[in-house]
């Protein structure tokens, strides 16, 4: 009734659709991936065009599933191959090379920062001694992080695990994991 549509399925694509379909429903960014700038469309910009295309039939088509073939047929391995389709791919690696894959594609400046905005952030990794003042702060980009959720009441209480410090060596020196804003 709302006039969305979901993916057709081709085969054990179920982590692209689910991925896919979690990026569309947020609007902020299916806007920016329909707006952004696609200057050579059908060579080094065709995963960015094939994008546009899914997210827009996703979006305007009242038929119950959109064909992502064109979109799968664009995406490339590290290797610089060709996705397949009958083999089960893990969300979160897809979810790696898909950005980074999109993120290559994105031209402009102000369009690549933007881009970063949504999904990343930037991790600052403190070490810091017991035994005197002095802090080393390491900046890190990231665009996904791996919490454990295991025994945990919440994801509030895993992220707070996950940037609890940690003695090491000997108990002298504590490695700490803290966020700041997005890129």
């Amino acid at each position: 009734p709302e006039g969305y549509a979901g993916l057709k399925n081709l085969s054990n694509t179920c982590y692209m659709n689910s991925l896919l379909t979690q990026l569309f429903m947020n609007v902020g960014f299916r806007e920016f991936m329909l707006r952004v700038p696609a200057a050579n469309p059908e060579s080094s910009q065709r995963l960015l065009v094939e994008t546009k295309k899914v997210f827009g039939n996703m979006q305007e088509t009242w038929l119950k599933s959109v064909d992502p073939q064109g979109l799968v047929d664009s995406i490339r391995t590290y290797e610089n191959e060709p996705i397949d389709v009958t083999i089960q791919m893990d969300v979160d690696e897809f979810y790696n090379l898909l950005f980074d894959r999109w993120e290559s594609q994105i031209v402009e400046p102000e369009a690549k920062k933007k881009f970063r905005s949504f999904y990343g952030g930037q991790l600052v990794q403190q070490i810091k001694s017991k035994e005197c003042s002095h802090i080393s702060e390491r900046l890190e980009p990231f665009s996904a992080i791996q919490c454990d959720i295991k025994g945990k009441a919440s994801l509030e209480e895993s992220l707070q695990a996950y940037v609890e410090g940690e003695v090491m060596q000997g108990g002298k020196l504590i490695l700490c994991n803290a966020y700041s804003t997005p890129c």
